[in-house]
């Protein structure tokens, strides 16, 4: 997990402060690994129509039921329209969120963590072995899968072929995709997901880094890891684990992943691209489909950029069949009696959190704390948004592998409860005058000086200390949150980059002694247990750790008071049986299909 999974910088900012875009980030603003999130409904990408209950989040991350198609319908089923997701670069070196989609079903990885049940099938590698020390991963390849590219003269995806011979993908191919990642001269933004995971070796004759990666023989691929890490099977899914063009890459550049040019191998291949209109993916035919991840039952599938038409009237015309709304759009869809029927929401991967440094005074007393955490009137910061956003009961979100059953967090972490939180003040201080001033620090953005100006309301107005709110730009926060004095208290937003509740905890938060240590975070206790967690292969006895973890720096500690849980909106016509998992940009578009 990463405090940087969004990249934002000042150009993008200023661009949604005039409402220009409705979008997530640009390409430009992938270059900026620690910039705050900002929150979906300010950037106008994520909105909600109703407040869902936390017992009924787990069905909301499940596929739909179809419902009885309407008789307007003439589409055959085999090709669908899907509006609103913008693409920037979906190359796997800097595509992450929605820009990563592409590469997901065009160059799958080794891994495929099925995004209902979160168990873990297939993608390149059929099988593989973990040494018993937990560093060495041996993966083993398929070997019927072909490199195939869309032929724009003949409308035909056919085979790559090299000396008149089917080109298969080979271990080879992956150890160069992910040295291309690693390699600092390419300026990978995605880099930092296995920089500190992957073991290095001695720099070689030319002074380039190398790492443990190696290929065997053509189908088997040996990785080497720092330290254990059960949950790598999770990671190794993402498109920075796959196999890349080199032979492509050379002779392209960057403009390997245009129309005509791309090359791919899984169960969809980009037919062609415009990058201000569309994407169009069609399926492949000589994907060999598999348990995992079987063979494409939607021959076409376009995607329509948001900035392009009418989405509503899009959809209402059946122009579109799945529509992900923007901010702008919510109100007139719960508005068209035509339409709002078919709205639907799902769980995010991301969680907005409040944050301590508590090697600062006043915080840095734990009493203080919970009683500040106490105070936070979850109910009321949703009711600042026109969403439906989740309390958060936990940093873990419902339906990322390893979380806890929503019925298992109802009651964990520290509850609202005022009285508490008055008598521990009480308890601990002879008057709140005696509480040195608290601050605040947050980006400069509407949605974050909203939230914490109501958070300062709350400590002001019920527990009658004196607290202010300081707002700096996002690059500047950013800066500051990764220092070695971070701010007294913080806003931000942590986001899974794979599907594993490990994610949350791994580099970014407890591993990473320094960051550890400037946050006041340093703990034996929290490092055992992720000690524990690292080597547990069994899914449910790692439930169990993270349970543990929550429950120490939530409530034993409070370094991190999670807020809320993020959700998307969408509009899908009733034919359309679809999934969306809970890490943003990991859409099985393979099994999607349309009920006749």
């Amino acid at each position: 997990m990463t405090e940087h999974t969004w990249k934002i910088n000042i150009l993008l900012i200023i661009l949604i402060m005039v409402g220009l875009i409705s979008c997530t980030s640009d390409e430009s603003a992938q270059s900026s690994k620690k910039a705050e999130i900002i929150s979906r409904e300010e950037i106008g990408f994520f909105q909600a129509t109703q407040t869902v209950s936390v017992a009924t989040m787990q069905s909301l991350l499940t596929s739909k039921e179809p419902t009885p198609i309407p008789t307007s319908y003439t589409d055959t089923g085999q090709a669908i329209t899907i509006k609103g997701y913008d693409l920037y670069n979906i190359d796997p070196l800097v595509a992450t969120g929605t820009d990563q989609m592409i590469a997901y079903v065009t160059m799958i990885g080794l891994t495929r963590v099925d995004s209902e049940t979160g168990e873990t099938g297939s993608g390149l590698a059929e099988s593989w072995e973990i040494s018993e020390d937990g560093l060495t991963w041996t993966f083993h390849l398929k070997d019927d899968i072909p490199w195939v590219r869309y032929n724009p003269e003949t409308g035909k995806v056919e085979h790559v072929k090299t000396g008149g011979q089917v080109r298969k993908v080979q271990a080879d191919d992956i150890v160069y995709g992910i040295n291309r990642i690693l390699d600092p001269a390419n300026k990978s933004t995605n880099a930092s997901l296995l920089i500190n995971l992957i073991a290095e070796q001695a720099e070689d004759a030319t002074g380039v880094h190398q790492y443990a990666i190696k290929s065997l023989d053509a189908k088997t691929l040996e990785i080497k890891l720092v330290e254990p890490v059960s949950y790598f099977d999770a990671l190794a899914e993402l498109p920075i684990m796959s196999s890349q063009p080199e032979w492509l890459i050379i002779k392209n550049g960057d403009d390997w992943m245009g129309t005509g040019v791309f090359q791919g191998y899984g169960p969809y291949i980009i037919k062609e691209w415009d990058d201000d209109e569309y994407l169009t993916l069609i399926k492949n035919p000589y994907w060999v489909g598999t348990e995992s991840i079987p063979e494409a039952r939607i021959n076409t599938i376009s995607l329509v950029l948001s900035s392009s038409g009418d989405p509503l009237l899009d959809f209402s015309n059946n122009r579109t069949d799945f529509v992900l709304l923007s901010s702008n759009d919510i109100d007139g869809a719960k508005q068209n009696e035509a339409i709002n029927q078919y709205m639907e929401s799902n769980i995010h991967s991301c969680v907005r959190v409040l944050g301590f440094n508590t090697n600062l005074s006043p915080v840095d007393s734990p009493r203080l704390r919970q009683a500040l955490a106490m105070s936070i009137d979850q109910q009321a910061i949703l009711n600042l948004y026109d969403s439906d956003y989740q309390p958060a009961q936990c940093l873990m979100m419902p339906g990322s592998r390893g979380a806890p059953a929503v019925n298992e967090i109802a009651d964990m972490g520290i509850q609202y409860d005022l009285e508490a939180a008055r008598k521990m003040l009480d308890k601990f201080y002879v008057s709140p005058a005696d509480v040195p001033e608290i601050e605040i620090v947050v980006p400069s953005t509407s949605s974050s000086k909203k939230l914490a100006n109501e958070i300062r309301r709350m400590w002001m107005d019920n527990l009658d200390l004196q607290v202010k709110v300081s707002d700096y730009s996002s690059v500047k926060f950013s800066e500051m949150l990764g220092s070695d004095t971070p701010p007294m208290v913080w806003l931000n937003s942590f986001c899974l980059d794979y599907n594993d509740a490990g994610n949350l905890f791994y580099y970014e938060l407890f591993r990473n002694s320094v960051r550890a240590s400037s946050r006041g975070w340093q703990n034996m206790a929290l490092l055992s247990i992720t000690d524990q967690i690292l080597k547990e292969n069994e899914i449910e006895k790692r439930t169990e750790l993270y349970i543990e973890l929550e429950e120490n720096i939530k409530s034993e500690n409070v370094y991190l008071v999670p807020l809320f849980w993020f959700s998307s909106t969408h509009l899908v016509q009733p034919h359309l049986v679809y999934s969306l998992p809970v890490v943003d940009g990991l859409v099985q578009f393979e099994k999607w299909y349309v009920e006749k």
